[in-house]
């Protein structure tokens, strides 16, 4: 298997070398990461051209997006990846904070070009959990055939501290009613998160099932449109 390894938070992060190291079980892993963190940064491209440094004949730090990082992958190494692998993240990618995601829209340019792509994180408290259940949760996939072109694969891990570990969940997002509000401070805009803490959850969506001590996963339908360009 040939996986195309990215993420947002940086070639320096942790959490992409540990599942370098942990994916090695299932294939061939290059790598490609932004050379700064672009958390947040949905699934923007860098507009001219991005410089790139070659650390090994498998892996490559560029100076651009998550997304600008599967493009450099698949046209500029001219990759055909059986799968995209983006992450682990540092921190969750629950419920609707997908659309803003660096570490999920990176997995969904994937399977918008056309390859299986699968999205990873974990709490900023998760990198026991993470290193326990990653190979656990691939092995998952591949045995029962979960991996698709037809849709996005997007994973949270729970908790370190979690009284018990409950397998896995296939589940939908929470559908939270966030607004993205601010305001200005010290000459800045600054963001803050607001949403209705009151509101009664689905009891099947991720945020349940996470605190239920259980990894979760939940499919995103994406176009699908296998590349027949280069950009």
């Amino acid at each position: 298997m040939r996986i195309l390894l990215v993420n947002d938070d940086g070639y320096h992060s942790e959490r992409l070398h540990f599942a370098k190291e942990a994916l090695a079980e299932f294939g061939d892993v290059w790598v490609v990461a932004p050379k700064e963190e672009q958390s947040g940064c949905a699934m923007a491209i860098t507009p001219g051209p991005i410089p790139y440094e070659k650390i090994n004949e498998r892996e490559y730090v560029i100076k651009g997006t998550p997304s600008d990082c599967v493009s450099f992958g698949i046209f500029g190494l001219k990759m055909e990846p059986d799968v995209v692998i983006s992450g682990v993240n540092y921190g969750y990618n629950l419920g609707t904070d997908y659309m803003y995601s660096g570490t999920v829209n990176a997995a969904m340019q994937a399977t918008h070009f056309g390859y299986k792509a699968i999205a990873f994180s974990a709490h900023y408290g998760g990198d026991e959990s993470m290193k326990k259940y990653l190979a656990e949760t691939m092995r998952y996939l591949i045995e029962r055939h979960f991996i698709s072109v037809d849709y996005t694969l997007n994973i949270n891990f729970p908790k370190d501290n979690i009284e018990k570990y409950n397998g896995i969940r296939h589940t939908t997002p929470y559908d939270r009613p966030i607004r993205l509000i601010g305001e200005l401070s010290g000459g800045r805009f600054v963001y803050k998160r607001d949403f209705d803490r009151f509101r009664k959850m689905p009891p099947d969506c991720d945020v349940v099932h996470l605190k239920q001590g259980k990894t979760v996963i939940t499919r995103i339908l994406v176009e699908r449109r296998k590349p027949y360009y280069s950009i």
